[in-house]
């Protein structure tokens, strides 16, 4: 895991393990105005005003680590919370960040190789069809990459290397 996985989780460019407290604070504000639209019939309260403030903090020039900054408009307590519809797709783009960044995290967890032998064990056992492997070499290697694209497994570094350890494993 630590040599096949996490080269390539660790230098992508959706890695933001340098600035994954302003990402948690972007997905925390947006969580307590979910949580205000559902149980306080839509009104801002307290802590969607504390957190609009902290973000709008974080986004603060010059070291604001957002690409785009989010408009946030202003907040007032008790009045209806007002949303910007280019602010929750940029929070889409600061929660895939904050995957990637916990996807690298995790693929160097003691329990990861276990659970990435379940996901693919599972995969395979979903489509029968993955049961059998080509006797083709290429042809082999190109449905073995198949089935790591279906466990959503993410591009290894030497894919020959995930595929020897599959095989010791058993699992093709």
């Amino acid at each position: 895991m630590a040599s096949e996985f996490f080269p390539n989780l660790k230098n992508s460019k959706l890695n933001c393990w340098s600035s994954i407290n302003s990402h948690l604070i972007a997905y925390r504000y947006f969580k307590e105005c979910r949580n205000s639209l559902i149980h306080s019939d839509g009104l801002a309260t307290q802590e969607v005003i504390d957190w609009h403030t902290k973000l709008i903090l974080e986004q603060t020039p010059p070291s604001t680590p957002f690409r785009h900054a989010f408009a946030l408009p202003a907040q007032t307590l008790e009045e209806p919370i007002i949303l910007n519809q280019r602010d929750c797709i940029l929070l889409a783009t600061a929660v895939r960040r904050l995957i990637c960044t916990l996807d690298a995290a995790l693929s160097v967890a003691a329990a990861s190789e276990g659970l990435l032998e379940q996901r693919i064990r599972k995969i395979i056992g979903n489509k029968p069809k993955w049961n059998s492997l080509p006797k083709d070499p290429a042809k082999k290697q190109e449905r073995v990459h198949r089935i790591l694209a279906a466990s959503r497994i993410p591009e290894p570094v030497n894919f020959v290397n995930v595929m020897s350890w599959m095989q010791s494993k058993g699992i093709i």
